[in-house]
């Protein structure tokens, strides 16, 4: 493995040991999509609302559905019509939710995947 090839990969990667002999030396990439910043006072008090109406801490799911039902929401409320959903979600742009930040810029695809470099735990 004395390859010089850049390593590309998902969500996964964030968590492989790269201590190994062989992962030690590679640069790796890895697409990020859901992080939650603890610091946000947004976050804070959905967290805080989340436990005294649940009695748990939320998950992942928890912030992701909200992110979703919000963008759902405001996009509803600007085309009135839910027969205009998917033109309005195609324009929709600029969403920084709990976890994820949204923007198609006229595609069907969330053009806000972050890119992040792995490194070793030495």
């Amino acid at each position: 493995m004395q390859s010089e090839i850049t390593i590309l990969g998902s969500e996964e990667w964030e968590t492989v040991d790269l201590n190994t002999r062989w992962l030690s030396q590679a640069e790796i990439y890895y697409t990020k999509t859901f992080e939650v910043n603890e610091d946000s006072p947004i976050n804070q008090e959905f967290t805080s609302s989340f436990r005294l109406r649940f009695d748990t801490e939320p998950n992942k799911f928890a912030y992701i559905g909200y992110d979703a039902a919000n963008v759902l929401l405001e996009t509803l409320k600007k085309v009135k019509n839910p027969a205009y959903l998917r033109e309005g979600l195609e324009g929709f742009n600029n969403y920084r939710g709990l976890i994820t930040g949204v923007s198609f810029r006229d595609t069907q695809i969330n053009q806000e995947v972050k890119v992040k470099k792995a490194t070793s735990e030495e």
